[in-house]
């Protein structure tokens, strides 16, 4: 996962926690700033802040992992979220994979130029 998703991840997950940064600081025992950056997708946290954080945001490795396909589909209405929620984590990548597929045909048929039209006589 790119800096900017995990970053994100970790903002989202740290608000549902009721933390703020410098709460989350504290017990991290290091700078406000650190999580600042984490957050702005500037930096990743070392290894051990890592498992820190995990433990103090109650996030399992399945949530870490599967978090870009979470983040993607946090715009999508509430019930479609409560159904991915309810899959497997394999099924709920497959649902998301096959949705950015159908979105990207969309587009490419939306920015494709209209056919000419026949002419009169031609089959």
């Amino acid at each position: 996962m790119d800096k900017i998703t995990f970053g994100k991840f970790i903002r989202e997950n740290r608000k549902k926690a009721g933390l703020t940064q410098t709460e989350l600081a504290a017990a991290l025992m290091v700078n406000p700033n650190s999580i600042g950056n984490i957050e702005r997708g500037q930096t990743y946290p070392d290894a051990e802040k890592l498992f820190r954080l995990i433990v103090l945001l109650d996030l399992s490795i399945d949530a870490l992992m599967f978090a870009e396909s979470r983040l993607e589909a946090s715009h999508l209405p509430p019930e479609l979220n409560e159904g991915l929620d309810a899959l497997s984590a394999e099924h709920r990548g497959i649902v998301l994979e096959t949705m950015k597929t159908l979105i990207a045909q969309l587009r490419q048929k939306a920015s494709a130029p209209a056919c000419a039209p026949k002419r009169g006589g031609e089959s």
